[in-house]
């Protein structure tokens, strides 16, 4: 998972439409780890959710902005 979150970021620097939105490593992958259990916890399983969900998953602070970032 952290191989693929470092080609993430790495993609992420060379996306223009979020080069004003940079976040560190360590809220990057705390968020994807919230956001990977939260969809594998039901069934052990991985599975999807909605962006509603997400951003609840996230918390309030910035999470339209942490999730657009992942997105």
């Amino acid at each position: 998972m952290a191989k693929n979150l470092r080609n993430f970021k790495t993609e992420i620097a060379d996306d223009r439409s979020v080069a004003g939105n940079k976040f560190s490593d360590s809220p990057v992958h705390k968020d994807a780890k919230i956001l990977a259990w939260k969809c594998l916890k039901p069934t052990y399983r991985p599975a999807v959710t909605n962006c509603q969900n997400a951003r609840s998953f996230l918390g309030e602070e910035k999470a339209e902005l942490r999730l657009n970032y992942l997105e």
